[in-house]
């Protein structure tokens, strides 16, 4: 098979996991460990789609993280016992709308595994596995809530919308309908309108969305969204239209990073490259690609959940909507109620912003901004503390766990003449949305402190140790 290879590493492994792509395209992906050798342990195998069982899952499979994940969950029961021959494991996947039983096969041949990277006469063991999820629903129509929901949500899009500059295929329907048999399902409006939106997107809410789109790709979540959109699809009748919008989601970020000309694109464009020399042509061509994959998979992610928001979790609509809505809001980083964390954790932020009125918590902003400087003699702890701000910022635009947004009241506005007035405005309210930021970091910190370990905190926490112990105490409590 040709294939190309990658490796995932974990510090605390000793081992590494090999991850094989089918270049063919066909879904013939697998992954291997290569390590287990060396404590006498045989390697593990296991493959992207199912072995065995009646859904042959044309359209389901790991990625390349997700049989990282896995084959290194299965290496550390393998180390303690608990995986042998035989042993059978069961796990639930896409909101505990599909289920996997995994089985471990006797010893397989290492070559026709193609594990190639496996010492030769090193014991391998593939590990065997089913899917089991319910049938392809028929089409499911909106329920009254559902549309009067959407036909609010449109008549609220629509006025953002400029008649001109609409990417090619994409309308604005002066009646829409919200019925199951057109391209995107029922809800075919909404989807052409958050298109639209993204393409007519000002410069620096382009970025944005690139930014978080990168920060939740690179904990998994935009792929993890747009496996639960498919999952949802399946069960409400709407798998050709969640397809369609992956075809048309493609076409539409190839046109808007290759093709589109207008002016605020390649504003935007020049913004995400401007650290590259404009001399060097092939850097700035694989730049465009690089953001051409990303935006690919992020525009594709929030335009197949927007198909099926009106039956989906809410973990599913959060997670598909909230890069976008987050990139789009004026409000710094919280697109709504929906993604506000609880009002427990809010309540204990709010309490550390509040006691800081003197100087309306710059110094916190402050403090945020020289962490995330490079200091030439100590690079790591910057790049420590940018790591764990990026992966915040992807838990965070992807789950409840943000701060609501933050208003700075202007003091004195009646001395001010008109334009100092005005400036005095736009200043505290960029303050108030770096404020939200900055609290949203924290209050995902909070929400997620089970999904980061002690050294995650310590680094978050670090720099607003001297001037705001009370961070680290929050962040230190159970």
């Amino acid at each position: 098979m040709s294939a190309q290879t990658v490796q995932s590493h974990q510090p605390s492994c000793f081992w590494r996991v090999q991850a094989v792509f089918d270049a063919d395209g066909l879904g013939g992906d697998f992954a291997y460990t290569i390590g287990l050798l060396s404590v006498g342990l045989p390697e593990l195998h296991l493959w992207a789609r199912p072995t065995c069982g009646d859904d042959p899952a044309p359209d389901w499979k790991f990625s390349s993280r997700d049989l990282g994940a896995l084959l290194n969950e299965f290496a550390r029961l393998q180390l303690g016992g608990d995986l042998v021959v035989g042993s059978v494991v069961e796990r639930s996947f896409d909101g505990g709308m599909a289920r996997v039983r995994f089985e471990v096969d006797p010893p397989g041949d290492r070559a026709a595994l193609e594990a190639l990277g496996i010492a030769r006469g090193a014991s391998v063991l593939p590990i065997r596995w089913s899917l089991d999820r319910r049938r392809e629903g028929e089409p499911r129509e909106l329920d009254d809530e559902a549309l009067q929901e959407a036909t609010l949500e449109y008549a609220a899009l629509v006025p953002r919308l400029a008649p001109v500059g609409i990417p090619p295929g994409w309308r604005i329907y002066a009646r829409p309908t919200f019925t199951s048999g057109q391209r995107f399902g029922p809800l075919t409006a909404l989807v052409h309108a958050r298109a639209i939106a993204i393409a007519q997107a000002p410069p620096e809410k382009i970025v944005r969305f690139v930014e978080l789109a990168t920060c939740a790709r690179s904990i998994g979540a935009l792929g993890q969204a747009l496996a639960m959109a498919f999952a949802v699809a399946r069960e409400s009748g709407r798998v050709a239209a969640v397809e369609s919008v992956r075809e048309d989601s493609s076409r539409l970020a190839s046109w808007l990073v290759l093709e589109d000309r207008s002016p605020h694109w390649s504003a935007a464009l020049e913004l995400l490259t401007d650290d590259l020399d404009p001399e060097d042509a092939s850097g700035r061509d694989a730049a465009a690609h690089a953001l051409l994959d990303i935006l690919t998979l992020a525009v594709t992610a929030t335009l197949a959940t927007q198909v099926v928001a009106d039956v989906a979790p809410e973990e599913t609509v959060l997670m598909g909507l909230g890069p976008w809505l987050a990139a789009a809001s004026d409000t710094g980083i919280s697109p709504g109620s929906r993604w506000h964390a609880a009002p427990s954790v809010v309540a204990q932020v709010e309490r550390i912003i509040t006691d800081r009125a003197d100087n309306a918590g710059l110094d916190l902003l402050e403090c945020h901004d020289l962490a995330l400087c490079t200091d030439p003699r100590d690079t790591s702890r910057s790049e420590a503390y940018g790591e764990i701000v990026a992966r915040l910022l992807g838990m965070a635009v992807r789950s409840a766990a943000l701060f609501p947004p933050v208003v700075v009241q202007v003091t004195g506005m009646s001395a001010h003449p008109a334009a100092t007035y005005s400036a005095a405005l736009a200043q505290e309210a960029v303050l108030g949305r770096r404020l939200t930021a900055w609290a949203s970091l924290l209050t995902c910190a909070l929400t997620h402190r089970a999904h980061l370990s002690q050294d995650d905190l310590f680094v978050f926490a670090e720099p607003y140790l001297e001037i705001c112990p009370a961070v680290g105490l929050l962040l230190a409590a159970d």
